[in-house]
């Protein structure tokens, strides 16, 4: 771990472009919310995520940056969740001291090769994946959207969770901007021409990052560690293009969905580093009133 790196976790920073993907001009944040509650995009600085439920608006920023809220003409709820920045400003609620969020992410460097972190099961995989199993038994490409989600529409994860978290990508991937930096890599069995696994990179070329998500795997291959070798290619590839960081998304926490769990514990096998989020603060205004404060 290069020093840098390390005083990031310690200090508890996330460098900008790093895990903050969700202020990365190429990404639609209004896409991880539901579309039936008609989220959208709030342009500024920071750039925010809005949707309303009568009466009420809500709001959610995630930024160092405190957001302005006095330009409401109705009620509303705005959420604040801070990425380093340990502070609590005048008029914010902090209703919990436990930060339910955190998010892991990979540093590469070119003179250091990116599997020289990972765990030494991993790197034992990797080896064999490589030797046996790679252009014998499986190929690596970049496919189509809708093989790609009818391969996950018969994964585990599918199974296990259900389709939630792909309907993010799948509004992502309706965003014409946006899909513009997506790539879906997966994994094909050569013999019956099968997605044994996949995965969806988002690229953003502002900050020179990438992010990982929607990530399967097809239970009839799981046993030759499909997925791994997705990432061994994903990884390898980033660091050809000179990427500097790879998002990694959610890291499993204390208060957050079991089920989840097992997803968090794949991510540790290759060594990421993790940044806790502060808690989430809260304030309810209206227009230039702010309720939040006593009157």
């Amino acid at each position: 771990m290069h020093d840098s790196s390390l005083q990031m976790v310690q200090k508890n920073i996330v460098p900008e472009g790093l895990v903050h993907y969700h202020q990365w001009p190429e990404y639609n944040m209004a896409a991880e919310f539901p579309s039936e509650l008609h989220p959208y995009n709030i342009a500024g600085s920071p750039i925010g995520v809005g949707w309303k439920k009568w009466p009420l608006i809500f709001e959610l920023y995630i930024s160092d940056i405190e957001p302005d809220v006095t330009h409401h003409k109705k009620w509303a709820i705005v959420q604040w969740q801070r990425m380093g920045r340990q502070d609590i400003p005048k008029g914010w609620l902090q209703l919990s001291k436990r930060s339910y969020k955190q998010e892991a992410f990979f540093e590469l460097h070119t003179d250091v090769p990116y599997y020289s972190t990972w765990s030494t099961s991993a790197r034992r995989y990797r080896t064999r994946w490589r030797k046996q199993l790679l252009g014998r038994r499986y190929t690596i490409e970049s496919v189509f959207f809708d093989e790609f989600k009818t391969a996950y529409m018969q994964s585990t994860v599918a199974k296990k969770i259900g389709m939630s978290e792909f309907a993010i990508l799948e509004r992502k991937m309706n965003d014409p901007y946006t899909r513009s930096f997506i790539t879906l890599f997966a994994v094909r069995d050569i013999r019956t021409g099968t997605l044994a696994a996949g995965i969806a990179t988002l690229y953003s070329p502002t900050y020179n990052s990438s992010y990982y998500q929607s990530s399967f795997t097809n239970q009839l291959f799981s046993k030759d560690r499909v997925k791994l070798g997705l990432m061994d290619y994903c990884f390898e590839n980033a660091q050809k293009k000179k990427v500097r960081f790879i998002a990694l998304g959610h890291v499993w926490v204390k208060g957050n969905a079991r089920e989840r769990k097992g997803y968090s514990d794949f991510k540790k096998q290759f060594g990421p580093l993790h940044v806790s989020f502060p808690p989430l603060l809260w304030r309810i205004v209206r227009s230039a009133t702010d309720f939040s404060k006593p009157h």
